[in-house]
């Protein structure tokens, strides 16, 4: 393995972990707001009974 593909084989990874790390508060996100509805729908079913 020469330099320049180590180089290229570091800097996709690097690119992949940044793609992963700009998603992860977006899903962080989606993960509460997917909480709160599921909170809200126990709330009306216990209100149905």
């Amino acid at each position: 393995m020469t330099a320049d593909t180590k180089l290229e084989a570091l800097t996709r990874e690097v690119r992949e972990h940044n793609n992963f790390a700009q998603r992860m508060p977006v899903v962080e996100e989606q993960i509460k707001v997917i909480n709160h509805r599921i909170e809200d729908l126990e709330e009306y079913q216990k209100g149905e009974k």
